[in-house]
Order: C-alpha cells, then sequence, then structure tokens
C-alpha cells in the first residue's frame, strides 16, 4: 500500500505524467527512465516553514507599530474588499478626503520602513522567496502560492502592497 502510495505521487509529479502504463512494475520502470528528471526536480517556490498565524501575528505587530492613524488608514484602504471610501476615513479621522489620499501611500511606506527595519522572521522569508518571480504578472496568486495555508485575505494584501515595487 506504502508503494502503491508513492507510485501514485510520482505520476503526479510533473516527470512523471503521462506515462503510458498499466501495472506498478511498468509505471516502477518508467519512471526509473525519468530518474534524472525527478531528483533535479525542483518546484519553484519553497514550502514555508511557518505557519499562516506567524505571518499574520507578525503582520498585526507591524500594523501596531506606524500609529493609530496610519493603520486605520492601511487597514481600511489596503486589507478591506472593497476598500472603505476615502470619505468614510476622512470624517473618522477629522481629515479631507485628500489629505486621506496623501496620507495612503506614506502609511503604506511606514509599514514597509518597519518590516524592513525589525525584519519579522515569516514575513521576511516570504519576501525573500517572491524576489525569485517575476512580480509583473499575478502577483495575487504567486503569494498565494507561497504563503502558507490559511493565509488570511487580508495578510495577502499587506504582502502585496508591501511586496510591490
Amino acid at each position: 500500500d506504502q508503494q502503491l502510495r508513492g507510485t501514485h505521487e510520482l505520476l503526479h509529479h510533473p516527470a512523471g505524467r503521462n506515462l503510458e502504463a498499466k501495472t506498478i512494475r511498468e509505471i516502477e520502470v518508467a519512471l526509473a527512465d525519468r530518474s534524472d528528471a525527478l531528483s533535479s526536480y525542483r518546484p519553484p517556490y519553497d514550502i514555508p516553514d511557518f505557519t499562516a498565524e506567524e505571518l499574520q501575528c507578525e503582520l498585526r505587530d507591524a500594523l501596531h507599530r506606524i500609529g493609530a492613524r496610519n493603520r486605520l488608514i492601511v487597514i481600511g484602504r489596503v486589507t478591506r474588499t472593497p476598500p472603505v471610501t476615502l470619505q468614510a476615513l476622512a470624517t473618522e479621522l477629522g481629515l479631507s478626503r485628500e489629505r486621506v489620499r496623501q496620507l495612503e501611500p506614506k502609511a503604506v511606506e511606514k509599514l514597509k520602513r518597519v518590516i524592513t527595519r525589525e525584519q519579522p522572521a515569516a514575513v521576511t522569508k516570504l519576501l525573500a522567496q517572491l524576489r525569485h518571480f517575476d512580480l509583473d504578472g499575478d502577483l495575487e496568486g504567486v503569494i498565494t502560492a507561497c504563503a502558507p495555508v490559511g493565509t488570511s485575505p487580508a495578510a495577502l494584501a499587506l504582502i502585496a502592497h508591501i511586496a510591490d515595487r
């Protein structure tokens, strides 16, 4: 049963796809022919060695270091879908809508600086991994693939803004 499960997993490996084999023995022989491809295969990203909870906790800590006004703007404009309107934030903060619009990129930049300075482990590892990808394409898809399973959409949105170059 263990051997059959291992063979099944290898069939779903990129080097083991489309094998024209019917028996386990034929599959093993076909896979042995592709052993070089199997041994050199490396997925495009590493499996994270941190949890979604660790990542989210580090992001929360960083948000608390940028001040209440900046935190409210970042959470409202970056992590909410749809984003909180500029007018709603302006009313809550006692500012003009234009001022909130001006503060938004500064708040995100301040969050980036906190993360750069403090280098929280999980966030730093994820950002380092993202540097191996062309982030001009599907940024959210790449981040979702690299982040641990269970990472909240809000945390993924924050990472996207932090990683955005």
